[in-house]
Order: structure tokens, then sequence, then C-alpha cells
């Protein structure tokens, strides 16, 4: 949301018509593909639930809420009720994967040349994780270099720029932080400092004036103590000169 906030109106707008021309080259290509003959990538388990239950909609219900209770309702199957649509969505994609093979083998034989596939993922409602779909990156005949420019160069072109525009921000972010560090932070310790000092000097006062408070009191506590005995101490011998002192008259 920060990075969001910190484009400008220029880098908004050249980022969304790059997004949108690296779009419209990609519905080029796939358009191109599926004139070519490619197979279809197989349904999931959930659209072909979801497929089951299009004629439960109710025609006074958004799309969005029927959507929302059939993702719930998919949500809240047993395994046992899944069992039928992960059996035949794992056929179709057997199927898909024998067909993209044979056709592929035909594209070769027809003078094409196919690069690396990659893989594109989907969420599954059910488990919150992506399912893998193969799918050919990109296909070119051996004397055509504008669709392979089209196919393997513009993605990388429309990376690099996106990365430019990002860098752009960074590097004015860093000039500004640069700018504030220089002129700014000078002043504000300045200003902190002091106020910082002046509450760490009130705290060593606080400490100090309550162990001078705890001295007085133990040494206070130890004055009386010794008094006390002291005072016992004259009181014992004053009681034992006066007994000796009877005992004496008495044996005379």
């Amino acid at each position: 949301m920060d990075y969001e906030n910190s484009l400008t109106n220029e880098q908004k707008m050249e980022i969304k018509s790059l997004k949108k021309g690296h779009t419209l080259k990609q519905n080029e290509i796939k358009q191109k593909l599926m004139d070519l003959g490619k197979p279809k990538r197989p349904l999931s388990a959930f659209i072909l639930f979801m497929q089951s239950k299009k004629n439960t909609k109710n025609p006074h219900e958004s799309y969005k809420d029927w959507l929302n209770n059939i993702t719930n309702e998919w949500k809240n199957m047993t395994m046992v009720n899944k069992s039928k649509y992960n059996a035949e969505a794992s056929d179709l994609l057997k199927k898909y994967k024998i067909e993209m093979q044979k056709w592929e083998e035909e594209m070769i034989q027809a003078g094409w040349g196919i690069s690396t596939t990659h893989c594109t993922f989907g969420k599954d409602p059910d488990t919150n994780s992506d399912q893998r779909h193969e799918s050919t990156k990109g296909m070119v005949l051996c004397d055509n270099t504008n669709i392979s420019q089209t196919t393997v160069e513009y993605p990388r072109k429309m990376d690099i720029s996106i990365n430019e525009a990002k860098k752009s921000v960074v590097q004015s972010q860093n000039i500004y932080r640069q700018i504030y560090t220089y002129f700014f932070s000078p002043w504000k310790r300045v200003i902190i400092d002091p106020k910082q000092t002046s509450e760490n000097w009130k705290m060593v006062r606080t400490y100090i004036f309550i162990n001078i408070i705890s001295i007085v009191c133990l040494l206070i506590s130890m004055f009386y103590i010794l008094n006390l005995m002291f005072i016992t101490i004259e009181y014992i011998i004053i009681y034992y000169t006066n007994y000796t002192n009877n005992n004496i008259v008495d044996n005379k």
C-alpha cells in the first residue's frame, strides 16, 4: 500500500499501459494458439461442480451471491461427495496431457518450434491451494522472428520497464531520506535531546531521594536498636550490682 501511494500519476499510467499492452499481446498469442488447434485446459473439480449447479440458480439472485453459496457448499461437502468430481477432473487432466503431447508433435512436424513449457496456477476454493496446469510458453515459425519477439521478448521488456518505474520511486525516496538526514536530523536531536536529558535527570533525582530516605530510616532504626541495647545492658548491670550489695549486707 505504501508503494502504491508513493507512485506518481505518470508512473501509475505507465505501469497500467505496460500491463494493458502485455495483456493484449498475450491475448493475440492465445488466439493464435487456439487457431492452431491447441487443446483447452481441463476443468477443475470445483468448476465441474459449479457447472452441475447452474440449473439451481435463482433468477432473482445475483451471480456473486450464487457463486459465494456454491463455494461455501463445495467447502462443506464431504470427500465422498467430492470424489465424483475429482475423478472426472483427473480423467480430463490425463486426456489433456495426451492431447497436448500429440498436438505438440503435430506442430513440430508442421514446421513450428516449441519453446519450454511453463505452469500457470489457479486457486482451489476447497484447499485454497494452487492447481497446476501446463501450457505452452511460446510457439513460433522457424522463419518468423516477429512472433518470436512477441512471445518471448515482450514480457521481459515489460518487466524491465516496470522495474525501472519502481527503481525511480525508490531512488526519489532515498534522495528525500538523505536530505532529511542532512538538514533536519541535527535539529531534531537538538530539540529532543534536552527533553530526554530532563526526563533522565528527573528520574535520577527521584532515585537519589528514595535512597536518601532509605538510608535515614535505616540509621534511625539502628539508633533506636543500639539505644535499646544500651538501656537493657545498663539495667542488667544495675540489677546485678544491687543484687550483689544485698547479698553482702545479708552476710554481715
